[in-house]
């Protein structure tokens, strides 16, 4: 925008604002939730005089364009809930493994909580395949809560759709 108006510097503060504020998370996007860059660009729109009413349509019409694939996603029915096939925690192997059936479409994230600790074992998983999570070695005896995690991949929420918890004894 400030590229086509001519303002070589206000471009460069644009991309400058953009890129910082995308720097704290690898993973974020431009949204219209992007403060820097929704008051520098309204910033050089009342610099270069331009018209409310115009300046307001094209700030509606560009809000817009970005809020499609919000909504769209935002609008998705849930998946059907996938049920437990086996978990097994097979003694001194170090691995466990867990099976759903109908978690086409999740991503899976196992945990180990102890209290109120809690660590990820591995990381994520598609929710179709046999999950294979590392469990620790070197852990002291006691009560710890397996915790199975499961995210849509077709919604825009980032909480866990569904829990399965179970208490294990090591």
């Amino acid at each position: 925008m400030a590229g086509a108006w001519g303002e070589g510097l206000l471009f460069s503060l644009l991309l400058a604002f953009a890129a910082m504020g995308m720097t704290d998370n690898p993973f974020s996007v431009p949204s219209p939730f992007r403060g820097e860059i929704f008051f520098l660009v309204g910033g050089m729109a009342l610099a270069r005089g331009v018209r409310l009413p115009a300046a307001l349509g094209f700030a509606g019409a560009v809000a817009l364009l970005w809020a499609l694939p919000f909504l769209y996603l935002a609008t998705r029915p849930p998946l059907p809930p996938p049920a437990l096939l086996y978990a097994a925690i097979p003694p001194g192997e170090g691995m466990g493994f867990l099976r759903l059936a109908g978690a086409e479409g999740y991503r899976v994230q196992v945990w180990l909580c102890r209290e109120k600790a809690c660590q990820r074992l591995g990381w994520e998983w598609p929710g179709e395949q046999v999950v294979g999570f590392p469990f620790p070695k070197d852990l002291p005896s006691g009560k710890y809560r397996l915790r199975v995690l499961l995210f849509s991949q077709h919604r825009l929420a980032q909480r866990p759709l569904y829990l399965w918890e179970k208490e294990v004894v090591r």
